[in-house]
C-alpha cells in the first residue's frame, strides 16, 4: 500500500436502459446527452487524439439515441419524455430490465409454474 501506485478508479456509469429511464424524466431528451458529456466515464475516455475523442463522443451519442429509440418503440416512453407503466417498472430493475419487464407484461408469471418461474428469475439474475 505504501510503495505501490494508486488504485485505478473506474466509472460505473453505464448507458443502460434503466439509467436512461431515470435520466429522461428528470432532464428531458435534450439533456440526456449532456449528462453523458459530464459523466466521469466520459472524463476517463478523454485520452487520445482529438479525432479519437470526437469519434468516441459520436459513438456514445449514437448509442444513447439508439437506446432511446428502442425505449420509445417498445412503449417505455410516451410523448418522448414521460414514462409508461413499462418504463416505471424497468427503471427500478438493474440488468436485463427490458427482458424482465417484457416477461412481466406478457403475463409470464401467470402462465409458468413455480419451478419454471424460478428458473427464469435465476437466469435473469445470474
Amino acid at each position: 500500500i505504501l510503495t505501490g501506485g494508486p488504485e485505478a478508479v473506474m466509472s460505473r456509469f453505464q448507458l443502460s436502459y434503466s439509467r436512461l429511464l431515470h435520466l429522461v424524466p428528470r432532464l428531458g431528451l435534450e439533456r440526456v446527452h449532456e449528462a453523458w458529456e459530464k459523466s466521469f466515464n466520459r472524463f476517463q475516455h478523454r485520452s487520445g487524439s482529438p479525432s479519437a475523442q470526437e469519434k468516441n463522443r459520436r459513438r456514445q451519442s449514437a448509442v444513447v439515441d439508439a437506446h432511446l429509440r428502442v425505449l420509445a418503440e417498445l412503449g417505455y416512453l410516451e410523448n418522448g419524455e414521460e414514462l409508461t407503466a413499462r418504463g416505471k417498472i424497468a427503471r427500478v430493475i438493474n440488468g436485463f430490465e427490458l427482458q424482465a419487464t417484457e416477461l412481466l407484461f406478457q403475463g409470464t408469471r401467470e402462465t409458468l409454474g413455480s419451478e419454471a418461474l424460478a428458473v427464469v428469475v435465476v437466469a435473469l439474475i445470474h
